[in-house]
């Protein structure tokens, strides 16, 4: 049994990096779709779709995390780069509204 699952694909994936560094993996699915996820928490951070119709329907075949540019590399009849955020520095730009974790909701019909 899995101990965790990230849900999004909606075709086969076919590659997988690890962003040791932000704790991310980065998946690459048959279709031309890069997720970003998040490995505490399973959430996907950031999709990416290659929409470039290039002839003959070339798929990508090869990807690289170059994290010290923040970027991913991908590669079919052309090498691509895609920016990545930097997640730490955006975690930082959230707006907090709350001093303290909030640790109940409630929810009535009225709302």
């Amino acid at each position: 049994r899995p101990s965790g699952k990230m849900e999004g694909h909606t075709y086969a994936i076919t590659h997988i990096n690890i962003n040791e560094r932000d704790g991310q993996a980065i998946s690459l699915s048959t279709s031309k779709v890069f997720k970003v996820w998040d490995l505490q928490s399973y959430l996907c951070l950031q999709t990416f779709m290659d929409g470039d119709p290039r002839p003959g329907g070339n798929r990508v075949t090869a990807m690289l995390l170059d994290l010290p540019n923040l970027r991913l590399l991908t590669g079919s009849n052309t090498v691509d780069t895609w920016p990545l955020f930097d997640s730490k520095e955006y975690a930082r730009s959230l707006e907090r509204t709350h001093k303290q974790p909030v640790v109940q909701v409630r929810f009535t019909e009225d709302w």
